[in-house]
């Protein structure tokens, strides 16, 4: 994984660290990769990746491109409840800059 997603991921990690029991993890076109090379990828999404999040319960739907697929992951989600991020509970007197994510979002990788 590039530098730039990596970082996109410990920020919606970061930002999401209370309700990733609520989160589903997936990827588009597995549809139109090799077999072989599709389960090494998941593998290495699900060992290394996205470790962290999935020990904190957040699940994993395989996407295959399909509409059917895509209502059932929609679906999956509509009866979740619904929780507040840690972003959203900050006081009004607290700057980005001062929160975890703020914090993050400002290191170079």
């Amino acid at each position: 994984m590039q530098t730039s997603p990596l970082r996109n991921l410990r920020m919606f990690q970061s930002l999401c660290s209370d309700v990733l029991s609520n989160v589903v993890l997936t990827t588009t076109h597995w549809d139109v990769v090799d077999q072989t090379l599709a389960l090494e990828r998941k593998a290495k999404l699900r060992n290394m990746y996205w470790k962290g999040i999935m020990e904190r319960e957040a699940k994993v739907k395989w996407y295959d491109g399909s509409r059917d697929a895509a209502w059932k992951l929609v679906d999956s989600r509509l009866s979740v409840d619904r929780n507040v991020l840690n972003i959203q509970t900050y006081s009004t007197g607290r700057s980005v800059p001062d929160t975890d994510v703020g914090r993050l979002s400002m290191k170079s990788y």
